[in-house]
């Protein structure tokens, strides 16, 4: 894992995912532990830091916190080392390690060029303050302070490194906010003023000088330093080195927001290549990078940084040659083999870099001039902007991305820091004076920028309507964005005055058959693959073999996005769909939202019939990959097809645990006319395990179809419902399978009734009905059905003891259950290892393993995996004499199962929530709640569960003087699980030795402990 100080606090995984950390309490600890990193921090100074007021028993508490750590980290990463814990990480792994580590680098290198890019990618790991967030406190003050005067430091040291290279354009606004910001500091000052200067604002670096004089005057009653006044004696003078590099560059009016690294690439790239191309869409910012590029590398060419703008010329051989000529100022005399032959013949020895700015329209022009030049003039670069590469020989593409935008969900600070949202923000300030990103506007701001695609234009003209309208009315108005986003800047070239003449621009330079597979490619929601494409976008006289070299013209184009890694899929920006649903006929519309419905069911009814067997994981992708498509068939589906298309992705969101969906989506189908009667029963089952009761009959539906219906229904009643209907429903389902010769439903199928054989009590029969099913999937290779019979084999193992079986067992279903990204069921089996650690004693282990897995259920809102997680936590707590935690947990949950009338689910919380009662000394309350656990029990004819219910009663009446009573229940109790062949766990027996200890003490004349 990796960890982030230099800013708010962050921890990420291997694969640079994210890893939340839940808890404030549990957040500080971690901060606490970063603020050294591999070095041992004191339990005690711990606890004083977590706590403002320390807990009655702050060592507990201390170590209830570290367990919750290491659910998240794991618990290698945080060991006890006494007197107290460390975080067990190597200092590169922590941000402000790494920022050390880059700054001493960049310290020891000779080559100035390489020593910025050190300390340039030393600063870019800062996003924030130090220890955001936790820096007033008292543990983080002193290490925040230390590393904010190092992060200056280094500022410091790459501004005259920067300085060296002669990079003062971009070094004077980079500066600008932090010498402001820090006023003080005269080294930085000093740095900014040189870079003033360089880059030809001489005025401006004075008066920056007069307010650092000013502010050390008022704050400390100082004059400036020998060094920064000779600085101003020698501004004053022009005594400074080296007149402004020649060229024809702008001066920027505004400042370039989010694309830092990016200038410092491009710029590294044309160290090493000759012909680099900006690509991307029209409105990205290939020309304000290119310019900002230009400016930074402006020291390297002594014979000048020259823009050629291209958007007005017409396409002809020598019009690029022409302009090109002009910028430069040569003269324009007649020459037999032409102007791009004589221009390459001057250009020969010569030291410059030529911007070729908007060069789409006339880019064969422009390739062949830029070959003859190239070939010619060894010393000549070229950095061309255009929406698609050159593609000659020797060219260097680098595509301009659009700008981040924060995703959904994101929390204000995420929000704000986004460079979109902060391109925005700096946009409507300039339009509406005091507009900033608040709590109220984060998530109107944040729809903003991602429906303009972080597109800096579309964001520019959006933000010069939040004036009139507020970021609210303004986010609900986008569906006219085209009547909208108008009245750009009236120095802006024609073509980027609104959004529409943006893409106006691109369209207008595309064939009939570019034209016609763009418009019918944004029927799509976010984009498609090949074999969609081909079979939607082919018509209109493009046939399916043509459609993928015209989506490769159109992605060269920067029209068409297309996916990196894995198989490539085809999407279009969003302003850019918009454009083309406009440009799509109403007939050829409507016949082609009818095509898509159509082909996303057949889609749908594939990928189900390959859910049931060795691929599938390849089809649960597919699916994922494709759910905005299939939401927007199901939209336009007549009645009959959405009834399809339904039935078809119902096992998709049972396996995903898509519930909710399925129950809204199918009951849209049914409200649309839709058959019901195989939909009614599925629609139960998913009303079920979405979380909420199911108060109707058992549907007709449940005997239609082919047993899937009620299997489900019955696998949803085990669960939340009634035991003997989710019996009945699998025994139907069974009988109905091994009749059509369904082995992958007699596997489904004989597992469940494992599962119920389990609970009443039939272990023998329960391991016969989980083999066969086990074997079963093995046969059709169905990883997802070994991920149950395999649980139902694990908890049959555990109750028999046979912990190291039992551990495999759920471990294989862990495998099967990643492999598949079934996170769900993944939370499920890391919360069943976190049992057999509890069974086992070792407490820590269990906890840490239950954290996990409700981490994962609680990132993927998968209420019943929670529920099985937060239940472990209780057992662990309530064993460990953590009577308040555990009964919060069983509360929750009991509260929750009660709207199922799930007698499984409650007897167990009945029966812990009795003993906390008894072990509290209160006698009522245990008999009250251990003889509702009885109740749960037998409903369910588990003897292990009724066993636990009489062990309960057994300690109630004791604590209410009834010794006799308590001895026949314990023996009752004994002779269940006798006969069950499941005796209790070693681990387990605590409160059964507990209450018979007492039993003894009360026959011998003692008083019943508690």
């Amino acid at each position: 894992m990796r960890f982030g100080v230099l800013g708010p606090l962050a921890v990420w995984a291997a694969d640079g995912e994210p890893v939340a950390v839940p808890e404030a309490k549990v957040r500080m600890l971690l901060a606490a532990l970063l603020v050294a990193p591999g070095r041992v921090a004191s339990a005690d100074r711990l606890a004083d830091e977590v706590w403002e007021r320390p807990p009655a028993h702050p060592a507990r508490a201390l170590q209830t916190l570290v367990s919750r750590l290491r659910g998240v980290l794991g618990a290698e990463a945080v060991p006890r080392r006494p007197p107290g814990y460390l975080l067990d990480v190597d200092a590169g792994a922590v941000d402000s390690g790494r920022f050390a580590a880059l700054a001493e680098q960049a310290r020891a290198t000779a080559d100035p060029r390489r020593r910025a890019a050190l300390f340039a990618e030393a600063i870019g790991l800062w996003r924030g303050d130090a220890f955001d967030g936790f820096a007033d406190e008292r543990f983080a003050q002193a290490a925040a302070a230390r590393l904010e005067e190092q992060r200056l430091l280094v500022w410091e040291e790459y501004a005259e490194t920067r300085l060296e290279l002669g990079e003062h354009d971009l070094l004077a606004g980079e500066l600008a906010d932090l010498a402001r910001r820090h006023p003080l500091r005269e080294r930085l000052r000093a740095a900014h003023l040189r870079a003033l200067y360089g880059a030809g604002r001489a005025s401006e670096a004075l008066d920056a000088f007069q307010e650092t004089r000013h502010r050390l005057n008022e704050d400390l009653g100082l004059d400036p330093g020998p060094e920064l006044a000779g600085l101003q004696r020698r501004i004053l003078r022009q005594e400074l080195p080296g007149p402004r590099p020649r060229g024809n560059l702008p001066a920027p009016l505004t400042g370039l927001i989010g694309r830092s690294e990016a200038v410092a690439e491009v710029r590294a790239l044309l160290d090493e290549e000759r012909l680099v191309t900006l690509t991307g869409p029209g409105g990205v910012g290939k020309t304000r990078l290119a310019l900002e590029v230009g400016r930074a590398a402006a020291g390297s060419f002594p014979d000048g940084v020259w823009l050629v703008e291209l958007a007005g010329r017409r396409p002809c051989d020598e019009g690029a040659a022409e302009e090109v000529a002009a910028v430069l100022g040569f003269r324009d005399e007649p020459s037999p083999r032409g102007v791009a032959h004589r221009l390459a013949e001057a250009l020969r020895g010569r030291r410059l870099l030529l911007v070729l700015d908007n060069c789409e329209h006339v880019v064969d022009a422009v390739a062949d001039l830029a070959v003859r030049l190239l070939r010619a003039a060894p010393d000549v670069r070229i950095l061309a902007t255009g929406r698609e590469p050159l593609g000659v020989s020797g060219e260097r593409r680098w595509p301009v991305h659009p700008l981040e935008v924060p995703g959904p969900g994101a929390d204000p600070a995420e929000v704000a820091g986004a460079s979109a949202v902060r391109l925005f923000a700096a946009r409507a300030a300039a339009v509406s004076p005091g507009f900033a990103v608040t709590a109220e506007n984060a998530e109107a701001v944040a729809v903003i920028c991602r429906r303009m695609d972080g597109i800096p234009l579309a964001l520019e003209l959006a933000s010069t309507r939040v004036r009139v309208l507020g970021p609210a009315e303004l986010a609900d108005r986008l569906d006219d964005r085209f009547g909208l986003l108008v009245g750009g800047p009236r120095d802006a070239p024609a073509r980027q005055r609104t959004l529409k003449a943006v893409i106006d621009w691109s369209w207008d330079l595309l064939t009939g058959a570019e034209r016609a597979v763009l418009r019918r490619l944004a029927v799509h929601r976010d984009g498609c693959d090949l074999e969609a494409a081909e079979a939607l976008c082919a018509g209109g006289g493009v046939k399916p073999a043509e459609v993928v070299d015209l989506l490769a013209r159109l992605a060269d184009r920067s029209l068409v996005v297309v996916s990196a890694g894995g198989a490539p899929r085809y999407r279009l920006l969003e302003s850019v769909s918009a454009y083309c649903l406009e440009r799509l006929p109403e007939d050829e519309r409507e016949a082609l939202v009818r095509a898509h419905a159509l082909y996303y069911t057949g889609l749908a009814e594939r990928a189900d019939a390959h859910l049931r067997g060795g691929d599938q994981r390849r089809w649960l992708r597919r699916l994922d990959a494709e759910t905005a498509n299939l939401r927007a068939a199901l939209e336009a589906a007549d009645a009959p097809l959405a009834g399809r298309l339904v039935r078809a992705l119902a096992w998709y969101w049972f396996l995903r645990g898509r519930f909710t969906e399925a129950k809204r989506s199918l009951a849209a189908a049914l409200d649309a006319g839709a058959d019901r009667t195989v939909l009614s029963a599925w629609l139960a089952g998913m009303t079920l395990l979405s979380g909420e009761p199911w108060r109707e009959e058992a549907p007709a539906g449940a005997a239609a179809g082919d047993g899937r219906e009620a299997w489900l229904l019955g696998y949803a009643e085990t669960l939340f419902g009634s035991l003997d209907a989710g019996e009945e429903l699998n025994r139907r389902a069974l009988e109905g399978f091994r009749a059509r010769g369904d082995r992958w439903g007699v596997a489904a199928a004989a597992t469940a009734r494992g599962l119920h054989r389990q609970v009443r009590g039939d272990l023998a029969g329960a391991r016969r009905d989980a083999e066969e099913g086990r074997a079963l999937f093995a046969e059709a290779g169905d990883r997802w059905g070994l991920l149950q019979a395999g649980g139902v084999l694990g908890r049959l193992a555990e109750i028999e003891g046979d912990y190291r079986e039992a551990e495999e067992r759920h471990r294989d279903g862990l495998a099967h259950a990643e492999h598949l990204d079934l996170w769900g069921e993944a939370s499920v089996r890391w919360s069943e290892l976190g049992r057999i650690a509890l069974l086992a004693g070792d407490h820590d282990r269990a906890d840490g393993l239950h954290e996990r897995g409700r981490s994962l259920a609680v990132a993927h809102a998968d209420r019943r995996a929670q529920e099985f997680a937060e239940v472990g936590l209780a057992l662990s707590a309530r064993r460990r004499g953590r009577f308040d935690e555990a009964e919060e947990y069983l509360r929750t949950w009991l509260e929750w199962n009660g709207g199922f009338d799930a007698e499984n689910g409650s007897a167990l919380l009945l029966a812990e929530l009795g003993f906390l009662a008894e072990q509290r000394g209160d006698p009522g309350a245990a008999l009250e709640l251990h003889g509702r656990g009885l109740a749960a029990a037998e409903a369910t004819g588990d003897p292990r569960a009724i066993a636990l219910a009489h062990e309960g009663l057994a300690g109630a009446h004791l604590l209410a003087g009834r010794p006799g009573e308590a001895s026949r229940l314990l023996a009752a109790a004994a002779r269940l699980r006798e006969e069950a062949g499941a005796p209790l766990p070693p681990a387990e027996r605590g409160d059964v030795d507990r209450i018979t200890a007492a039993l003894r003490k009360a026959r011998s004349g003692g008083a019943p402990e508690t």
